[in-house]
């Protein structure tokens, strides 16, 4: 989270003037930069209080809009005139369900991690479609770690909102506080 909020900040003066399309990437840094402080923020206040779920939908927001943005950005760079609206749809969506969903860890956490996979994957397959001009192989690279992302993403989604799950939850987790004493290391990390 650190390096994401120091790219936040440094990177458009480092950048200087530059284009639409790339300050379509520097506001998705600082969007997801602020999506992790918003997360970390989260776990400050009491859980599952109204402030939590604002932190933790709005950190939801921001994470999806950052993605659209990064999506909009790699569509225009690749010589794309028109963009997903899906990226779009999924942002606006994303908060909302989550607020409503937000009392049923399972679902909060499944609903949040399949949605920010499939954004990842959106922005992949739009790297990954044929350009205009050349644009050179840092598609691939780009491509391949987001890919990479969604996998472990949707990995987690998944494993965190299976009725069996061995993860705790944070309702579980908050049952288990007081009575269990915390390990140093604990894996698999919480959801």
């Amino acid at each position: 989270m650190i390096n994401l909020v120091t790219m936040a900040v440094v990177l458009p003066a480092v950048m200087g003037r530059v284009n639409a399309l790339a300050r379509r990437a520097q506001w998705s840094a600082a969007l997801q930069a602020m999506g992790w402080v918003l997360i970390l923020l989260s776990g400050l206040v009491e859980r599952g209080a109204w402030a939590d779920r604002l932190l933790s939908s709005a950190a939801m927001a921001a994470m999806a809009s950052s993605l659209a943005l990064l999506g909009e950005a790699f569509d225009r760079w690749c010589g794309r005139s028109t963009t997903d609206r899906l990226q779009w749809l999924i942002a606006g969506l994303m908060p909302i369900v989550y607020a409503i969903g937000f009392p049923h860890d399972a679902f909060r956490v499944g609903w949040a991690n399949a949605l920010l996979a499939l954004q990842m994957v959106l922005v992949a397959v739009c790297v990954g479609r044929p350009a205009r001009f050349p644009v050179g192989r840092w598609r691939w690279l780009v491509m391949a770690s987001l890919l990479a992302q969604a996998t472990v993403t949707l990995w987690r989604g998944v494993a965190c909102s299976a009725p069996s799950s061995p993860m705790p939850t944070r309702a579980s987790s908050r049952r288990t506080r007081s009575t269990t004493p915390r390990p140093s290391s604990r894996w698999p990390p919480r959801c």
